[in-house]
């Protein structure tokens, strides 16, 4: 886990453990996307429905592939067995990390529509933190498109994961 500032943070008497469920290259794919500040490129790799197939992709792939499910299970068997608090992410907070809360949260019986509409307003949080996807790009002098911003928490998470 990471401050403000980008420095490990230490909790006490907290034990870290690594966990690695796959998906980094959509976003290292997207990035680079983004980085060529190419709008007909960017809309070529990502529009006309790319990018909300892209993240449909990265979401069946937590379940289908075998080393993503084997990485889902032993975290929910870690939180499942813990003893006190846990804290779990990854490296933005709502993709693999969603659907190990929506995966948790479920299993205890938490009704769905509560389930859908918390991972849901990690649209709208993350949108008031950083000023949307368009807006943190913006921040780093990219020009971001309409279908990244929208696959990447401009609105909607939620239901490519559906």
């Amino acid at each position: 886990m990471r401050g403000a500032r980008g420095r490990p943070v230490r909790l006490p008497e907290v034990t870290a453990v690594a966990l690695p469920v796959g998906g980094t290259s959509l976003f290292a794919f997207i990035g680079s996307v983004v980085r060529s500040q190419d709008p007909a490129h960017q809309q070529a790799q990502l529009g006309d429905g790319k990018a909300e197939e892209r993240m449909r992709a990265l979401y069946r792939g937590f379940v289908t592939d075998s080393a993503n499910r084997a990485a889902l299970g032993a975290a929910v068997k870690r939180v499942a067995n813990s003893v006190g608090p846990v804290l779990f992410h990854c490296s933005a907070g709502k993709d693999r990390t969603g659907v190990l809360a929506d995966t948790i949260l479920r299993a205890v019986g938490v009704p769905s529509i509560t389930v859908e509409g918390d991972y849901l307003l990690s649209n709208e949080l993350r949108a008031g933190a950083g000023g949307g996807g368009r807006g943190r790009a913006a921040s780093f002098g990219i020009r971001a498109p309409g279908p990244l911003v929208h696959s990447c928490g401009g609105q909607g998470g939620g239901a490519a994961g559906r």
